[in-house]
């Protein structure tokens, strides 16, 4: 067979072509782009897609619970530890509030302490309640006569106590309600002054003081705000009892 002059360059070409190739280390292909990854090597970062409460976070610390029990004392009064305890009790008030707007008051003994003192000022009235049983068969009747009740949270602010075990916070509220009988529409603004004990389970209310800011006057027949009382006593942890 006759092979031209432009062919035997060509093969030439190839040949030379494929000797390099084969002198030269191999190029990986796409399986081999996949490594696996030394959890030695200090110069990879390992980060958690989702790091969770306890878990590993990327840079190598534990996530704390905002609701786990402090390990020290003095860890507890830091910065972070305050930052911590302050989101724990805003998730127990998020909690409170849920409770609340969907009327689950047999769950109160989920956020409070077995003897949770309560008191409810009202301006005209005053009621005290010694535990939350006792709290809840008072406001379970109360509720009925309104067709739609929502909580709700205007602001809260809290401090930590030293310990990181205890707390103290106020809570401004706004309740919207609407009444079975008519078609009254009515608002409620008060204040919570709270006091706080952290146990293994999480953050819960110690003793609870709510006082009356002001209300609709009269749902039947009125749209204006009747004003409470002004408060005497707004220092967290002050109460009037």
């Amino acid at each position: 067979m006759c092979v031209s002059h432009r062919e035997r360059s060509t093969n030439r070409r190839d040949r030379s072509h494929n000797r390099a190739m084969s002198d030269s280390p191999s190029t990986p292909g796409i399986e081999s782009t996949e490594r696996v990854i030394d959890p030695t090597d200090p110069h990879i970062s390992h980060f958690s897609t989702s790091p969770t409460e306890g878990t590993a976070s990327g840079t190598g610390d534990t996530v704390a619970s905002p609701d786990a029990s402090p390990t020290t004392p003095t860890g507890a009064n830091s910065s972070t530890g305050d930052d911590l305890s302050i989101v724990g009790l805003q998730r127990l008030m998020a909690r409170y509030a849920d409770l609340a707007n969907r009327q689950a008051w047999n769950e109160l003994s989920s956020v409070m302490i077995e003897r949770c003192a309560l008191t409810l000022d009202l301006g005209d009235t005053r009621h005290a309640f010694a535990s939350p049983q006792e709290f809840a068969a008072f406001i379970v009747p109360a509720m009925e006569r309104f067709e739609f009740f929502q909580f709700s949270v205007l602001n809260s602010r809290f401090e930590v106590g030293v310990d990181g075990a205890t707390a103290v916070g106020r809570t401004n509220i706004l309740e919207h309600r609407q009444l079975r009988l008519g078609s009254a529409f009515s608002h409620a603004y008060g204040v919570y002054h709270d006091r706080f004990v952290r146990q293994p389970s999480g953050w819960r209310f110690a003793t609870r003081w709510y006082q009356s800011l002001a209300r609709t006057a009269d749902p039947e027949t009125s749209t204006t705000l009747a004003l409470g009382p002004a408060p005497t006593f707004w220092r967290l942890g002050d109460s009037t009892g």
